[in-house]
């Protein structure tokens, strides 16, 4: 017998202090290395889309991948890549902890762009909620 599965998770993580560093201008290139960490990894980046204080990272995994080490994955190295570029001043840093949930929320990755008082209303099942302030139920301001 075969065997299918598709497990499809979304990683909700800030930067550090929820400080306002990943700015337009170079962004969309960390979205893309994000990309590329999860490639490499051998699962299935769907969506990788965030605002200046934190990302969302939809990814389809295969069943034998850990959450926590691909998370700690893209944060290392999309923090080394950051620096590397010079883009902020002083250090990059992610804070610590993510939100993983379930595939229940994926219109929130797509809805960034939406007017500032829009609301996305979802009700999920939280993997690994160590992060407090990023909640299911969250307001989404317009990064457009």
């Amino acid at each position: 017998a075969n065997t299918y599965s598709q497990v499809n998770i979304q990683c909700v993580f800030a930067v550090k202090g929820r400080q306002n560093l990943l700015q337009k201008p170079w962004r969309e290139e960390v979205f893309k290395y994000i990309s590329g960490i999860i490639k490499g990894k051998n699962q299935k980046p769907i969506i990788v889309n965030g605002v200046s204080d934190h990302i969302h990272v939809f990814v389809g995994l295969k069943p034998s991948m850990n959450i926590p080490d691909l998370v700690r994955d893209i944060k290392n190295n999309s923090s080394n890549f950051i620096n590397e570029n010079k883009w902020v001043k002083g250090k990059f840093c992610w804070q610590e902890g993510y939100g993983a949930f379930s595939e229940a929320i994926k219109s929130s990755l797509v809805s960034q762009c939406l007017p500032p008082d829009a609301l996305i209303l979802a009700f999920v099942v939280p993997i690994d909620v160590r992060t407090p302030n990023i909640t299911a139920i969250d307001r989404v301001y317009s990064s457009c």
